[in-house]
């Protein structure tokens, strides 16, 4: 069974293929030391590549298979002016096309795949037969043939254009490539027939590889700016709201591939590959450091399985699954017909029979599509799938999290708050939640301003009563609500000093001669005159 493809990488060594976490699985093509392009045909399982220094050939297969180390390649497309110098290449699974951009003769040609492989195929064999022949051996062995090209041209642009990176829209049918001539810089979309939508020149400054992200329905770029500056780009499908993502210094962008939510690319300055999200001003870091890398793939049945679910690729992918269903190769009928259905795909999934993998209905995974995707996925929440195929939760209210796994109200209430969710329930929303700040000592919509302020009992120490009031206990010779008035202040009068009991701490006025009373109010001259009212002798006599 071949292996699914999760990543390549073309460097000048040849081709290098990791697992999902950037660790290194194989290699092959060593033998190719320039490889300027390439693109994979997942069902078939093929890569197909461009080398530029192949004395005879530009255009190769690759067949991966993760278990053979050798990895056998095929010879497609001899060295023409069709050929001579590939920037860009692309592959459209629905009319089985393999494109191409030169940069010679400023084209972009296609080949029907499937009949060039065939060809490919009998003129090896052809060779092998002839090797026997002591009459011709050396000129058969590998040579071109020299019979009429079935590369057909797509378009051909003008002559102050250099085409370098290349890209198909696949649902909805449409062609990009980036022109990377100095003072004509510019992204065009096409239909499938090279005939030019629209060209989006502003801000664009030497743009190279390109690729198209179904899952935002937006396009991706990198472009090598004027100086020492790069950018990378995104706009959507028809070329409009052009967003730079990220800007920097000394780095040289070559490619660039989607993934989910990251962005993938390459760096022939420092010999790298960056991951990003795909938002502006997100960081990079660095997935793979080492020999050269020029282009890059990222896929996992990324059409033909991740876009099932995928209202704009649906009817595409189901025409390409019809067709490759149609197109059982004979050896696979003949096996079949003596042992049965060689592999069983579950929950209807559909036999890929060129590669004896499975290609799952949205909902499940796995080599046999065994995996339910969405079986204890959402902790609190229903499980629906996206249009990447992948799973997602809407979760219940009280939940939040890629899986609804956290509960909304852990830690949102500060200082012993109670959380607590208002409304009927029936949405989600950030403004749902609200805290009960009860008997904490704190207000707040999260219970995090103090009740007791540090400033607020001026002379004594703020208690909370009932849990919702500040109140001030006073230190001795202080009083008010908030203890700012000293209480000798103003208390005894016509000169009297005041002095607090040691005891009580309750203020006592020692009057002079001329006063008498609690607070030295009562002139002692008028004592002789009430000298026999008794409501002032206790004043007059003390």
């Amino acid at each position: 069974m071949f292996a699914i493809l999760p990543a390549a990488v073309t460097t000048d060594n040849g081709i290098l293929f990791f697992d999902s976490n950037w660790r290194k699985i194989s290699s092959a093509a060593h033998q190719y030391s320039r490889i300027s392009a390439f693109a994979y045909d997942e069902v078939l399982g093929k890569l197909y590549f461009a080398d530029l220094d192949h004395p005879e050939y530009r255009v190769f297969a690759l067949d991966y298979d993760d278990t053979d180390e050798l990895h056998k390649v095929t010879k497609l497309l001899p060295k023409s002016s069709e050929t001579e110098y590939i920037s860009g290449m692309a592959f459209d699974h629905l009319e089985r096309r393999l494109y191409w951009a030169e940069k010679g003769s400023r084209s972009v040609y296609y080949v029907a795949i499937d009949a060039l492989l065939t060809n490919s195929s009998s003129r090896a064999k052809a060779s092998v037969a002839n090797e026997t022949s002591t009459q011709s051996s050396t000129a058969s062995e590998g040579s071109p043939s020299s019979s009429s090209s079935p590369v057909q041209v797509v378009a051909t642009v003008d002559p102050d254009h250099e085409l370098a990176g290349l890209a198909i829209d696949e649902c909805r049918r449409h062609l990009y490539w980036t022109n990377s001539y100095l003072t004509t810089s510019n992204i065009a979309r096409a239909a499938m027939n090279g005939t030019v939508l629209n060209v989006h020149e502003e801000q664009v400054y030497l743009p190279r590889g390109i690729t198209v992200d179904h899952y935002r329905n937006r396009l991706y770029w990198v472009e090598k700016k004027y100086g020492r500056r790069y950018t990378i780009e995104s706009a959507d499908l028809e070329v409009n709201d052009q967003r730079t993502l990220q800007t920097g210094l000394d780095r040289l962008p070559a490619d660039i591939a989607v993934k989910n939510d990251f962005i993938y690319w390459t760096d022939q300055e420092n010999n790298e590959i960056y991951e990003m999200a795909k938002e502006p001003n997100s960081t990079s870091r660095t997935v793979y450091r080492g020999e050269h890398p020029s282009a890059v793939i990222l896929r996992a049945n990324l059409l033909l399985e991740h876009q099932r679910n995928n209202p704009d690729c649906q009817s595409v992918v189901n025409r390409i699954l019809a067709n490759m269903q149609n197109s059982k190769p004979a050896s696979v009928r003949q096996q079949e017909s003596q042992q049965g259905q060689l592999t069983v795909c579950l929950n209807n999934g559909t036999v890929n029979h060129h590669t004896n993998a499975c290609l799952c209905p949205p909902a499940f995974g796995g080599k046999l599509c065994e995996i339910d995707l969405c079986n204890n996925y959402c902790a609190h929440g229903a499980c629906r799938i996206g249009r990447d195929n992948q799973p997602r939760c809407d979760c219940d209210r009280q939940y939040e999290g890629e899986r609804c796994d956290r509960n909304r109200c852990d830690g949102f209430c500060l200082n012993g708050g109670r959380c607590r969710f208002d409304g009927n329930g029936s949405t989600t929303d950030a403004n749902d939640r609200s805290c009960a700040c009860d008997r904490t000592g704190y207000s707040g919509t999260r219970c995090e301003n103090p009740i007791c302020g540090s400033d607020y009992c001026y002379n004594g120490e703020c208690y909370v009563e009932d849990g919702k009031r500040p109140k001030c206990r006073c230190k001795a010779g202080y009083r008010g609500e908030r203890c700012e008035e000293y209480s000798c202040n103003n208390y005894c009068l016509n000169g009297g000093r005041c002095t607090l009991g040691n005891e009580t701490t309750v203020p006592e006025c020692e009057c002079g001669d001329e006063f008498a009373g609690k607070r030295c109010e009562i002139a002692v001259r008028l004592c002789s005159t009430y000298n026999d009212d008794p409501q002032w002798q206790q004043y007059c006599l003390g």
